[in-house]
């Protein structure tokens, strides 16, 4: 949990520092940045042996792909804080909250919204049956409008960055179902949830 910390640190701070344009020495820059989160703890064997090269490798995919991808896509914003107020119908509200690693419109004006993970990822299961509902319910809350700075858009993908920093250092993962329907299905069955712990 702790290295997955230090890299969503990393990211978001290199994202933020760099919404648009990348420069040629992008990837030297993320592992400068990358260096000053990890320093505090880079005094630590554990983290020196396995964690650094790790993150290393993380910071080659992620510049590369990260190249790519803003030829079709623009982030939007990372670590982005969004709300949704359910009416639970007997005067009171419950506010859902979340914070999206990250969400990119594409080309097509559709929302991706994106989970960086530096460990295992749920399996398509897991989320078609609501068992992690992280991605289906910011979803939610994109469609609604709820993050910040960001408004109401369809959701065209839900995915799963695995940045383990192995061979190779990341890889994609896509929800493929229909979106919409997993995003009512979400919907539903939180109100029941609200509703029995009313």
């Amino acid at each position: 949990a702790e290295r997955g910390r230090f890299v969503h640190e990393a990211l978001d701070s290199f994202m933020k520092k760099y919404p648009k344009d990348l420069p040629p020495d992008a990837e030297a820059d993320l592992l400068k940045i990358g260096d000053e989160i990890f320093r505090e703890r880079m005094g630590v064997p554990s983290v020196r042996a396995f964690w650094w090269p790790r993150f290393e490798r993380v910071a080659k995919w992620f510049v590369a792909f990260e190249r790519e991808r803003r030829k079709t896509c623009a982030t939007l914003g990372t670590e982005v804080r969004g709300k949704l107020q359910i009416d639970m119908g007997d005067g009171t509200t419950f506010t859902l909250t979340a914070v999206a690693d990250r969400i990119d419109r594409g080309d097509d004006g559709k929302l991706a919204i994106i989970d960086y993970k530096t460990g295992s990822i749920p399996q398509p299961k897991q989320v078609t049956l609501g068992f992690s509902p992280q991605l289906t319910l910011e979803a939610l809350i994109a469609f609604t409008g709820g993050f910040d700075k960001i408004d109401a858009a369809n959701v065209g993908s839900l995915q799963y960055w695995k940045l383990s920093g192995g061979r190779p250092g990341g890889k994609i993962s896509m929800v493929n179902a229909n979106i919409e329907e997993l995003v009512a299905e979400a919907r539903t069955g939180l109100a029941d949830v609200l509703k029995a712990f009313n």
